[in-house]
């Protein structure tokens, strides 16, 4: 009995290998749908799309390498490489049935062989005008109340037209003050987006011709450290330099303060701290005496 039931348990096992074995030979048909790739893009092309994103595509051979063909990494290649820009379709020659396995077994072949449409964005170039930024409102005014200019005033830029449409200026780097009355002479622009080239990256400031002139500030306080008070309490200083810097400076610019070092009279000399580019004519007093204070 048990013999009879382990013949017809292996005959059953017979059968199922034979079917499977039969239908895994079996030649089927099918169609699958391969997405699409855009390479070789011309220089002239940007953000090229598909109207199409896949074509269905004619596939007969064995169940068995219909099964690999179906879990095998595969892409249609579109290769623009000799696409004519003034054209909107795309004949079959442009494209490339690209396999990650050899499937020489397999007939493959396009469905249903039709134009495909692309959409894309020429590129082009335009001069767009430079927008000066300033980091605050000292910087502004030594600029426009001072004759300073900058080339070029236009700039170069290549893109795609869809996005060169939505730029209507290049701006700068925040420009400070300090940039001004140094010897800095280029201002970096920023790239309104990272989808154009720009020519220019720099644009040049203009100074004006730097008239001299010397000015006294009186009342400048002389800064301690706590719980020390300095005597007197006050400096007056005169200084010279370009004009455009010495009228836009304040008694908050110039910085004074004791010397680290104590004269044998117990006084000491004072440290003037001045912006760039300005000097120091003389000063009053030349020494201070420090005390204690509650």
């Amino acid at each position: 009995m048990r013999k009879a039931h382990l013949v017809l348990i292996v005959s059953i096992l017979l059968a199922m290998l034979f079917w499977v074995f039969f239908r895994l030979f079996q030649v089927k048909e099918i169609v699958h749908d391969i997405p699409v790739k855009v390479v070789n893009v011309p220089a002239g092309m940007s953000n090229p799309r598909l109207a199409q994103k896949s074509i269905p595509y004619h596939v007969e051979g064995k169940v068995f390498d219909l099964l690999i063909f179906r879990n095998t990494a595969k892409v249609v290649e579109l290769d623009l490489r000799y696409y004519d820009l003034d054209k909107k379709s795309i004949p079959w020659e442009y494209f490339r049935l690209s396999l990650s396995k050899r499937l020489d077994n397999l007939t493959i072949s396009p469905f249903e062989p039709v134009d495909f449409y692309i959409e894309s964005d020429m590129l082009v170039s335009r001069n767009i005008p430079i927008k000066i930024i300033f980091s605050n409102e000292k910087a502004k005014s030594m600029f426009t109340e001072n004759g300073y200019n900058f080339v070029p005033k236009l700039v170069e830029i290549t893109g795609a037209e869809s996005v060169l449409d939505r730029i209507q200026r290049i701006e700068t780097e925040p420009i400070t003050y300090e940039q001004l009355t140094n010897d800095t002479e280029t201002i970096k622009l920023i790239p309104p987006s990272e989808k154009v080239i720009i020519t220019t990256k720099f644009i040049s400031i203009d100074k004006p011709e730097q008239s001299v002139v010397s000015k006294t500030f009186s009342l400048v306080p002389i800064r301690t450290e706590e719980k020390l008070k300095s005597i007197p309490r006050w400096a007056s200083v005169r200084i010279v330099g370009p004009k455009q810097i010495i009228d836009t400076l304040k008694v908050a610019d110039i910085y004074i303060k004791p010397d680290s070092l104590t004269n044998s009279d117990g006084s000491r000399f004072l440290d003037i701290q001045l912006p760039k580019e300005i000097k120091l004519l003389d000063y009053n007093p030349e020494k201070v005496n420090l005390i204690e204070t509650k």
